[in-house]
């Protein structure tokens, strides 16, 4: 039997891509939906996550378009970072 190689570079680097839209997806989805459960009637939330991104008035179109650009930034940078930290321990026990 051979031994086979695995590239470890290129898988490494799809790796932090696709940590990195993972996470702009689901924090960009997630200020979505606060911003929208802002504007629900009689529903109580708090508008810290969207005050996190923006100063703007939490209900106005401006947070959704400021604090949304910068959530989506914000969660591609942390899911780059939790993808790189997850391959630098990987096999690691």
């Amino acid at each position: 039997m051979t031994a086979t190689q695995v590239p470890t570079a290129p898988r490494r680097r799809s790796g932090l891509i696709r940590g990195a839209l993972t996470g702009a997806a689901v924090s960009g989805v997630l200020f979505l939906a606060c911003w929208l459960g802002t504007g629900i009637a009689g529903l109580s939330v708090t508008h810290a996550f969207i005050s996190l991104f923006t100063a703007e008035p939490v209900t106005s179109q401006a947070a959704l378009a400021e604090g949304g650009l910068w959530a989506v930034v914000f969660g591609a940078f942390v899911g780059a970072l939790v993808a790189f930290f997850h391959g630098l321990f990987a096999g690691r026990r």
